[in-house]
């Protein structure tokens, strides 16, 4: 699946309304893609390996052609790298950039 399909099975404005505080938590999981398929696969979230690995499968590629980026490095980057994805630990726009270009190279 490509960035632009992925962006395009989002729901709208479901991450903007959880932002809010419009929605809680289990609502976003309910509306955050429109096809209405579950936020947590089946039950798997992050950190939990499986997560990833069900990921992987779902999205039919192999972990080197993809990354992972999150504000949780101990957690959620961490486990993304142990599944041999790439992981960016998210701090700010500016080093994701410096980042994401660095892989690029």
């Amino acid at each position: 699946m490509s960035l632009k399909e992925w962006i395009e099975c989002k729901h709208p404005t479901a991450w903007v309304e959880f932002e809010k505080g419009l929605i809680d938590e289990v609502e976003l999981a309910k509306k955050f893609f429109k096809d209405g398929r579950q936020f947590d696969l089946g039950g798997k979230r992050k950190p939990d390996p499986d997560f990833y690995v069900e990921v992987l499968r779902h999205l039919e590629v192999e972990p080197t052609s993809c990354i992972f980026v999150d504000d949780r490095l101990l957690e959620n980057v961490e486990a993304a790298r142990n599944a041999g994805i790439a992981g960016i630990h998210f701090t700010n726009a500016e080093l994701l950039r410096e980042n994401l270009r660095q892989l690029g190279e």
